[in-house]
This record gives structure tokens, C-alpha cells and sequence, in this order.
């Protein structure tokens, strides 16, 4: 045969692809960093491998082999994560008289659990919501209905919402709230459905859902939940962290390592 020309090197359609059944030979970049993880929920380690491929992180089945490993494997940090407020910080005490010489961070971070039908939840619907969300939402009713309430903080929202319900039935009642508070005495009027946006200043969407459901009165009105977050990706929630070390904090490190933890929490999500 005669030698290839240079386009046929490079261009050629006639070639075999082998699927490869073995991971590459190539070795894996080394870590960067390491850290001890103690996790009582279980939710916190899918999210640090998310966002840390170079970091190793070694997870823990309980606080006492945590400690036993920060004692024989040296890491950059000790992470404790734990469900409850009242027993993070005697593990955190535990942790800095066990382990001095590493920096120990604890968190209470867990995730949401989804709100379902015993709490009346009747659909979720997430941003941005179509003409056919609303519609679908409508008939799960399974009945007639006639007035409809929309809770929800933002103005914009709640006038676009109502236009597209309106759009579909205009001889529909529909009402409007801007905050948990009005939606309470709103709720006196028995709406057919309730559309519920979760994020809201002061009374959330949670708490007003509790407040309804006490009412026997009101525990049958079905609600669509309406979010910007898929509830099945909900987020982790906590509000605190908590560093100790047990060889004590310098006042010369203190302000710098204040400020590069409020910056990472001011970054956006």
C-alpha cells in the first residue's frame, strides 16, 4: 500500500473505538491535603467529594477512631459534624485535648427532610413554574375548586402567578399573600388549594404549614409547594461552625483567619 498522505493521518472515518474495561494506567494525582471526617448524619461527605478532588478525606464510623487516626495519621483538619447542637461542642473539647496539634472544625449541618403528603403537601413545583405546572397542580385537586391562595414574599412572583392561574380559569377567585402572617388570616377564608413558596422572612414556609395543620379546619387544604430548590437536591442546612485548637489561636493569625472565613461564606453558592 502506499504511505498515507498527510490528510488521511489525520482525518480518517474509518477507524474502530475500543470501550476501555480498565482503568487508565496513568496514576492519580497525589492529594494536596487530607482531612479526618466524623460525620454523624451522613450527608456532610457527598458534598465535601464534590467540590474537594484534591483533598483526601478519610471518614470516620465513630468520634473514637476519628481521634485514634488524627493520632497516627497526621491531617490538616479534624472535621465533626453532628445532628444536634448539644453534642457538638464536648466533642469538640474531646477532640482538642486528644489531638493538640490539629485544628478542629465542627458543624451542625443536615439536610432538610422533604416535606410529603401527611404534611398536605399535595405537589412540588420549582422555578421558573409554566402555565402547564399550574395547570397539572390544579388537577391533582381532583375536585372542583374555586379560590386559590398564593404565599409568597416576592411581589413580581405573586403578580405573574395569579395572571397564569387566571389565564387558565377566570371565573377563579384568586388571592394573594406576601408574608406567613397575612396568609394565617387568609387562610380563614378555606381556599380549595394553596400555592406556598418556603423562603420567607420571619415565618418560613415550614413553620406556616405547622401552624395550618393544627387547625382541623384547615389540615385538608392541600398546598403546592413552590421553590427555587429541587426538593430532591435540597441543601444542607446549619448556620454555625466551630474551630478550636488545642495549642491556642494566636492573636496575629486570628484576624486573618476571621476574614478568609467570612469571605468563603459572602462567596454565592
Amino acid at each position: 500500500l502506499p504511505p498515507p498522505t498527510r490528510t488521511e493521518r489525520w482525518l480518517h472515518e474509518d477507524w474502530l473505538w475500543h470501550e476501555r474495561v480498565a482503568p487508565p494506567r496513568i496514576p492519580a494525582l497525589p492529594y494536596e491535603q487530607r482531612v479526618i471526617l466524623y460525620d454523624e448524619t451522613g450527608d456532610l461527605l457527598p458534598h465535601l467529594r464534590h467540590v474537594a478532588q484534591t483533598v483526601e478525606i478519610l471518614e470516620m464510623p465513630d468520634i473514637g477512631t476519628a481521634l485514634t487516626t488524627a493520632q497516627s495519621c497526621p491531617a490538616h483538619a479534624l472535621l465533626i459534624n453532628t445532628a444536634q447542637r448539644a453534642t457538638l461542642m464536648p466533642m469538640l473539647n474531646r477532640a482538642k485535648a486528644v489531638v493538640p496539634d490539629t485544628p478542629v472544625l465542627g458543624y451542625n449541618l443536615s439536610s432538610t427532610p422533604m416535606l410529603t403528603a401527611a404534611d398536605g403537601i399535595l405537589h412540588y413545583l420549582t422555578k421558573p413554574v409554566t402555565r402547564a405546572d399550574l395547570k397539572d397542580a390544579i388537577v391533582r385537586v381532583g375536585r372542583p375548586i374555586q379560590q386559590i391562595l398564593i404565599v409568597d414574599d416576592d411581589g413580581e412572583f405573586r403578580a405573574l402567578l395569579k395572571r397564569m392561574v387566571l389565564a387558565l380559569d377566570e371565573t377563579l377567585t384568586v388571592t394573594t399573600a406576601l408574608d406567613s402572617r397575612q396568609a394565617l388570616t387568609l387562610f380563614q377564608d378555606a381556599p380549595d388549594l394553596i400555592f406556598l413558596d418556603l423562603s420567607m422572612p420571619e415565618m418560613d414556609g415550614r413553620q406556616l404549614l405547622q401552624l395550618k395543620n393544627r387547625d382541623p379546619k384547615l389540615r385538608t387544604i392541600p398546598v403546592v409547594i413552590i421553590s427555587a430548590q429541587d426538593p430532591m437536591h435540597q441543601p444542607l442546612g446549619g448556620d454555625q461552625v466551630v474551630a478550636v485548637f488545642g495549642q491556642g489561636i494566636a492573636p496575629q493569625h486570628l484576624l486573618q483567619c476571621s476574614l478568609q472565613l467570612a469571605a468563603q461564606f459572602l462567596q454565592p453558592v
